[in-house]
């Protein structure tokens, strides 16, 4: 092995054909439209903020909003005992 092979740790690249690397990035742009698709619908059914527009919400927030929309119904759930 030469000195540039032990910045890569033993891994080989492997080449992929043009018709592959395309493949490669449908099947990635397929999955990322998917993955969108589900934060939009996530965001959709989350209560608004005052101030906020559920379009510019980043990913975080979605996130965070779930928890706490998750925390909040679980309260009204464990509340009405």
């Amino acid at each position: 092995m030469g000195d540039n092979d032990e910045h890569y740790h033993g891994t080989k690249r492997r080449m992929l054909s043009r018709k592959q690397r395309e493949e490669a990035n449908r099947r990635e742009r397929h999955r990322m439209e998917i993955i969108n698709q589900a934060y939009e619908d996530l965001r959709n059914v989350l209560p608004c903020k005052k101030g906020r527009k559920r379009q510019k919400m980043s990913r975080m927030d979605t996130v965070d909003g779930a928890i706490q929309y998750i925390h909040i119904l679980l309260e009204i759930l464990h509340g009405s005992n």
